[in-house]
């Protein structure tokens, strides 16, 4: 008799159970493959602002640099104001992969005011330029462009 009983209880189950382990199964599946694709997307956000920065530290380096450079050789800056022409730099630093253009702006003479700066400075003609650098990562198709203001004393002859 209780054979019996246990047959009918089995015969008169639909399976629910299993179609309740499937929706949970399908359930937790999309959660898990939403949470990997989340991350991916973040992976690649955390790299690109990563190579961002990297282009633009470069560039500032590059710039700084070529300032350095500009001021240890003043005469470039004055040969190319008196010729009217924008000066193309190459500092031959340790950075590669950039153009530097400085384009003239204004001459214009600084007078000393106080009584100090008069006997050590005189007068001085003041050059204005403006450096632009660019640099680009090809690789990954970044390109970073900084531009400085410049100005450079050259001795009154």
């Amino acid at each position: 008799m209780k054979l019996m009983k246990n047959s009918k209880a089995i015969q008169t189950q639909d399976g629910s159970a299993l179609i309740i382990c499937l929706v949970l199964l399908m359930v937790l599946s999309l959660i898990g493959i939403s949470s990997v694709e989340n991350s991916i997307l973040e992976e690649k956000m955390a790299i690109n602002t990563q190579i961002g920065a990297l282009s633009f530290q470069t560039t500032k380096g590059m710039g700084e640099e070529q300032i350095a450079y500009l001021r240890d050789n003043p005469n470039l800056m004055g040969d190319a104001v008196e010729g009217d022409r924008n000066l193309d730099i190459n500092s031959g630093g340790g950075y590669s992969g950039g153009i530097s253009a400085l384009s003239h702006i204004d001459i214009f003479e600084r007078r000393a005011r106080r009584k100090e700066d008069i006997q050590s400075m005189g007068t001085s003609k003041v050059l204005v330029n403006e450096l632009t650098v660019s640099s680009s990562l090809s690789s990954a198709g970044v390109v970073s462009e900084q531009t400085f203001g410049l100005e450079l004393s050259v001795p009154s002859s």
